[in-house]
This record gives structure tokens, sequence and C-alpha cells, in this order.
């Protein structure tokens, strides 16, 4: 989770396989001005278990 407390949400959904590190690029810039949540989706061996990205 990014963002200003009170930012009108946004939701990323990594595909199949992929990480929320995927949005790594844009996220900062989408979080400016909203709250947004990067997901892991479905469940491969690479996404399984604890997320590893840090949002600061």
């Amino acid at each position: 989770m990014a963002g200003p407390v009170g930012g009108e949400p946004l939701l990323l959904l990594a595909a199949l396989g992929e990480s929320a590190d995927d949005w790594a690029l844009v996220r900062g810039a989408l979080a400016r001005d909203r709250l947004v949540y990067a997901l892991i989706c479905g469940s491969t061996a690479a996404t399984s278990g604890p997320a590893r990205t840090r949002w600061s």
C-alpha cells in the first residue's frame, strides 16, 4: 500500500506468475494522489509466501 491517507483507492493486479514489484516503475507516480494497493493474484512458486515488496 502506498499513497496519502484518504486518497482515492487504486488497485493494481499483477499477472499470474508476476509480482507486485512489476509495478515499481509507475507506483510512485500513481501514489502521489491515490492510495495504491498492488496485489498478487493466483498461486505459483514465484509468488507464494509473504510479500517481499517494501512500500515506503
